[in-house]
């Protein structure tokens, strides 16, 4: 149980300060829980493998995380990296992904009523939250475009290159 909470604190975080505001995303940084971050110019990071085209792993994004983000990260419990590697994560559903937020959302006591119903709904609610509470800034996909959910390079950008490691 405790590890369900750490995975959902820190995919509630990645949603609400790191941008990572779809379910590709998050399923991303839940099939990368037992890798550790690289780190390029004193900033920590990792390369997302996202599913495009209807092609897994076709297309990969660098997630630069927020602080909080970085810190629960870091934090994971030994059982959650470990044990991670051994099971079928490439078939986790959006289920799979919302059963350790819903952990969260428990042991933080929010009031039932308070609760989003799904994985779908947190991320809607988490979006307008993003939109309303910095607007056109803040984390997000580098989309090439500006408003909301648009960010700068610094946080999210295809690499175009292998970087060294």
């Amino acid at each position: 149980a405790d590890e369900q909470v750490a995975v959902g604190a820190l995919l509630v975080s990645a949603t609400l300060y790191g941008g990572l505001l779809s379910s590709s995303h998050l399923k991303a940084l839940f099939l990368k829980l037992h890798r550790p971050m690289k780190v390029i110019d004193g900033q920590a990071y990792l390369d997302l493998a996202l599913r495009w085209r209807g092609q897994d792993d076709s297309e990969t994004r660098r997630w630069f995380p927020d602080a909080l983000s970085l810190c629960l990260y870091a934090r994971l419990p030994e059982a959650v990296v470990s044990g991670h590697e051994s099971e079928n994560a490439k078939s986790v559903s959006a289920k799979g992904l919302w059963r350790p937020i819903k952990a969260w959302f428990k042991y933080a006591k929010v009031a039932r009523r308070d609760l989003p119903t799904s994985l779908t709904d947190f991320l809607e609610k988490a979006s307008q939250w993003n939109a309303l509470e910095a607007p056109g800034s803040g984390p997000g996909v580098q989309t090439g475009r500006s408003g909301p959910g648009s960010s700068s390079t610094s946080i999210w950008h295809r690499p175009h290159r292998t970087t060294a490691e």
